[in-house]
């Protein structure tokens, strides 16, 4: 079994240009298996604030993936 962590950045909100103003913004993330062969299980997504603290955990570690 090989195991893999994967950062992928997502910004909840944003600036405005002159920094007066805070844009919340709302994320979609897709997951996909692209390994023709095999399956792979995606066992939680972590979503962390600016500082590295967690806010919510996804997933119960038993979605599988078909190839």
């Amino acid at each position: 079994m090989v195991a893999e962590t994967v950062y992928v950045p997502a910004y909840s909100h944003i600036f405005s240009q002159d920094g007066s103003r805070q844009i919340d913004l709302s994320a979609t993330l897709s997951i996909r298996n692209t390994d023709a062969d095999r399956a792979i299980r995606v066992r939680s997504v972590r979503y962390v604030d600016s500082d590295g603290r967690l806010v919510r955990t996804y997933g119960d570690g038993a979605t599988v993936l078909a190839p």
